[in-house]
């Protein structure tokens, strides 16, 4: 309910709320339940150093971007009291991590350092996914 703009009509529909591909408050926990998995699965309690990958790939690169925008599309969303401006954005980051995570290998990435920088993108993801998920009042389950 809350990717709602303010001033929109709203028609509700519970195949579309609980969606675990779509649009939807699932698709977005199910993607933290991923990373959480991930990060489990290397083994990384945190990165303490710059973890540094000279060719970062497209997809890579999206990610980054868009975990940029964060503080900011957090202050719009204070400002505007519009909710929707960051589930429109945990959605997007949804989005780009997933093609991140279906066409480039994280755990066994070919090199060291693409495997390092990959987890570290996907702990940057955990964490903005917790907090934006946190800020909407929405449990980020570590399992689904």
């Amino acid at each position: 309910m809350l990717k709602y703009n303010t001033f929109q009509d709203i028609i509700f529909d519970l195949d579309t709320a609980l969606n675990i591909k779509g649009f939807s408050g699932p698709y977005i926990q199910y993607t933290h339940a991923r990373t959480a998995s991930i990060i489990e699965k290397s083994s990384v309690t945190g990165i303490n150093d710059p973890v540094f990958h000279p060719t970062i790939e497209d997809k890579e690169r999206e990610v980054l971007r868009c975990l940029y925008r964060f503080p900011e599309i957090v202050e719009r969303a204070t400002v505007s009291f519009a909710p929707n401006l960051i589930c429109n954005y945990l959605f997007e980051l949804c989005q780009h991590y997933n093609h991140l995570y279906n066409d480039l290998p994280i755990l066994n990435a070919p090199e060291e350092e693409q495997r390092e920088f990959r987890i570290a993108l996907t702990l940057g993801v955990k964490q903005i996914l917790k907090s934006g998920l946190f800020l909407l009042g929405i449990n980020a389950p570590d399992r689904m």
